[in-house]
């Protein structure tokens, strides 16, 4: 057979807890008070809460120190000063290897596009202190945001540092299948006007806003950038009055992920961007289900772009990462777990095998339809795809898996038989999508090769894992955009000498 393959080494990220430098740079951006009171936040300070429930994580876990930190709340947080703070302390305070962070909690809008760079003819962006609002016959518009291309300008002055933005915020307003919306305004991070409430079966703007997807799109290369967004397009950012420390259930997660470790799936002591996502997508769905009263278009967090997904948001100090070898360990850092009730992986004939044993099969069988990528990880840790692989695209064989219908790899149909030719052992993974996912830049032309260490920790295991990751926007406006379903089923193989 197949020598099976796989392991996988995390690039440290911007989380990476390393001792901060004097020139790391955090600009934490909270507004519950707008110079236009009818921006306000009716109930408390949730965002004034979270901006220092960051700064203790940033100060704690992250690693920075608080002369690294500058804070604009409320009135100091007019669309100059924010500018301010992305050119002369972001920008011009960081050098190439530093940590930049910026996190913003608040209200974000939505204006017509002047420079046309916007597929749906809206500029998205953070609502300043001192933003205008104005309505007109129903229409609310905001002036004065600071827009994302701005962010994005800035983005592209800051090569070679590590960067994480964090916007617990909306962009497309109060959106809801009806035309006119009478919930609690506490609920919404989004400008708490009745009027502003945007139906998408009526309004086509919001339709195509929902399929634009994220609010920042031009990522430039020499970064090691997150980007993390509460809710997809078309979807408010929400508070939640009962929760302790009350402020963004977005942050809320955040913090519960990082600073009490929980996105730690597989309990390595990393937690891995494609965990704290993982994590973030549980709780949120888990929150609006349980508020579907309010949560009519869903909470699906983002995470861009696609690079982010081979980095880390945080690392113990005391961990030690093996950069010459990968392990199933790590590799669940990419992957994460998964649900393996939904998938159901075996072999034939079982393990153990010896060297000489031929035909040797996997079956996989799931609950869902889906479409499949089976890997090997060795315990040497060599990464091979088994499938799709070349034999099977001259089938046009894409990996469909039919509901409670037995995949076999490989079967007759492709003229291809897996033998033992050597001692080995290690894992098979098998992942299944329930929607047919953008990966084939990935593995759509993958040979059962064994794939370098290098390729599959910088290019193939992200691929894979940005793919699971993005949310999935249904072209039926009616549809909230969700998380793509998957699963992952792992099998221990072991090949004896005869």
């Amino acid at each position: 057979m197949h020598r099976l393959a796989t392991a996988v080494v995390l690039v440290a990220m911007a989380g990476a807890a390393s001792g901060a430098l004097a020139s790391d740079r955090a600009l934490l951006i909270g507004i519950d008070s707008y110079a236009d009171a009818r921006l306000n936040v009716k109930q408390g300070t949730p965002a004034v809460n979270d901006v220092a429930a960051i700064r203790s994580l940033l100060r704690g876990k992250l690693g920075f120190a608080a002369s690294d930190i500058r804070v604009l709340t409320n009135e100091a947080a007019t669309g100059a000063a924010i500018r301010d703070g992305l050119a002369s302390w972001l920008v011009a305070g960081s050098k190439p290897g530093d940590k930049v962070y910026l996190y913003f909690a608040g209200n974000g809008y939505f204006t017509p596009d002047t420079r046309g760079t916007q597929a749906d003819g809206l500029a998205e962006g953070l609502v300043p202190y001192d933003a205008k609002m104005s309505e007109d016959g129903g229409k609310l518009a905001i002036s004065g945001l600071v827009l994302g291309d701005e962010i994005s300008v800035a983005l592209k002055k800051l090569t070679g540092r590590h960067v994480t933005l964090v916007f617990d915020a909306g962009f497309s307003g109060r959106v809801t299948r009806i035309a006119t919306n009478d919930q609690q305004n506490v609920l919404f991070r989004a400008p708490p006007v009745a009027a502003a409430s945007r139906a998408i079966v009526v309004e086509a703007k919001v339709a195509q806003q929902k399929q634009e997807g994220a609010f920042l799109h031009d990522f430039p290369a020499g970064l090691d950038l997150a980007v993390w967004e509460a809710v997809s397009a078309s979807q408010t950012a929400m508070l939640d009055p009962l929760r302790p420390g009350y402020g963004g259930i977005f942050t809320s997660l955040y913090l519960e992920a990082l600073r009490d470790g929980k996105a730690d799936a597989n309990h390595n002591g990393q937690i891995s961007n494609p965990e704290l996502l993982a994590y973030l997508t549980d709780g949120s769905k888990a929150y609006c289900s349980s508020r579907a009263d309010v949560c009519q278009m869903g909470l699906t967090p983002r995470l861009e772009p696609p690079s982010a997904f081979g980095h880390q948001a945080y690392v113990e100090a005391k961990t030690t990462v093996d950069s010459h070898k990968l392990s199933l360990d790590t590799v669940k850092d990419y992957l994460t777990e998964g649900n393996k009730t939904d998938v159901v992986l075996t072999q034939t004939p079982p393990s153990p095998l010896h060297v000489g044993d031929k035909d040797i099969r996997f079956h996989i069988a799931s609950k869902h339809d889906g479409y499949l990528v089976l890997l090997d990880l060795s315990d040497d840790g060599q990464l091979t795809q088994l499938f799709p692989n070349q034999f099977s695209r001259r089938k046009n064989a894409d990996g469909e898996v039919r509901a409670n219908a037995e995949l076999m790899v490989p079967d007759d149909y492709y003229g291809l038989r897996f033998n033992a030719t050597s001692a080995t052992s290690g894992e098979i993974i098998a992942i299944v999508a329930r929607h047919k996912v953008d990966w084939q830049r990935a593995v759509g032309t993958r040979a059962i090769e064994v794939i370098p260490r290098q390729e599959a920790v910088t290019t193939f295991l992200p691929q894979i894992a940005a793919a699971l990751g993005n949310p999935v926007a249904d072209a039926n406006p009616n549809d909230n955009t969700t998380a793509t379903d998957w699963s992952v089923a792992t099998l221990r193989y072991e090949i004896k000498p005869r």
